[in-house]
């Protein structure tokens, strides 16, 4: 059964997935060209920022948004990850290979396994 929409689209005669993929992959070049045009002209600007003031604002603001959007759980869980995420330096291991630890358990609940 055909509805509608169905019936004006096979009219019309739409063109084939491959040509509306490659034409979303030449505007999404496109776009990032002109993005890494727009933005190199403004790294200039960045460069006069200091480093420890930024580090404490995204600091502050991921704490803030934590804390808003979940609550004292999420601050919790903000410590937690922060705590974990210290270890490979303070054990001097690569923290591509931490990732393993953190990914697995991940994609297992994903699949419902545990």
């Amino acid at each position: 059964m055909r509805n509608g929409v169905m019936v004006v689209l096979d009219s019309i005669g739409m063109p084939s997935p491959l040509l509306i993929l490659a034409g979303g992959g030449v505007a999404a070049a496109l776009c990032g060209f002109v993005i890494t045009i727009v933005c190199g002209r403004g790294a200039q600007f960045l460069g006069g920022i200091p480093v420890r003031a930024m580090s404490y604002t995204v600091i502050g603001a991921v704490t803030l948004l934590a804390f808003l959007l979940t609550g004292f759980f999420g601050i919790f869980v903000l410590v937690c990850a922060t705590l974990v995420g210290l270890i490979p330096s303070l054990v001097n291991v690569r923290r591509v290979t931490c990732m393993g630890a953190v990914m697995l358990p991940v994609i297992l609940f994903s699949l419902n396994v545990i």
